[in-house]
């Protein structure tokens, strides 16, 4: 016979730390393989809205973002290509940049006919305060571009790059 365990909240013996929180309430997988091409520079430019989204079952939760994201320089042939990129969170519609932009992300540099394929990683704790459907992705701020895109989730015909982000809420 099977056994279950339901508890309203796991906290840490000595108490939850201040800049974290418990234990692992749920986690969500989500990914794509839809390529994103962006040409625009000097503005935030929406990548993917929803990339995966959670219900928290606590409005006290925290949620811990986990990224793995993948794009590729379109035709580079010499120069320098850089980016910034930042989470959204949409909730009941809304949608709010957040988190801290990670600058310089995506710096290729390069004197020869080349295109760089990338697979970064990023984290975020995020507190949305609240027990609604919450969807997760992010934007670029591209700073200086060479290439005629840099495109997310990069597709070449012989294989797709993925783009994947898994959401866990941690009891606060």
């Amino acid at each position: 016979m099977a056994s279950e365990l339901r508890v309203d909240k796991i906290v840490p013996t000595n108490g939850v730390p201040a800049n974290g929180g418990g234990g692992i309430v749920q986690l969500t997988y989500g990914s794509t393989s839809s390529e994103v091409p962006i040409t625009t520079t000097g503005s935030w430019q929406t990548v993917y809205t929803s990339l995966n989204s959670i219900t928290p079952r606590f409005n006290t939760s925290k949620i811990l973002i986990d990224m793995r994201c993948c794009w590729y320089q379109n035709s580079q042939t010499n120069g320098a290509d850089y980016f910034d990129i930042r989470f959204l969170r949409t909730v009941g519609g809304t949608t709010t940049s957040i988190g801290h932009s990670y600058g310089y992300n995506g710096w290729f540099d390069s004197a020869a006919n080349l295109a760089p394929m990338s697979n970064n990683h990023f984290q975020y704790l995020d507190s949305p305060g609240t027990t609604d459907t919450v969807s997760y992705g992010f934007e670029v701020y591209i700073r200086g571009m060479t290439s005629t895109a840099i495109s997310f989730s990069y597709d070449d015909g012989g294989g797709n790059q993925i783009t994947t982000m898994t959401l866990m809420e941690v009891s606060a």
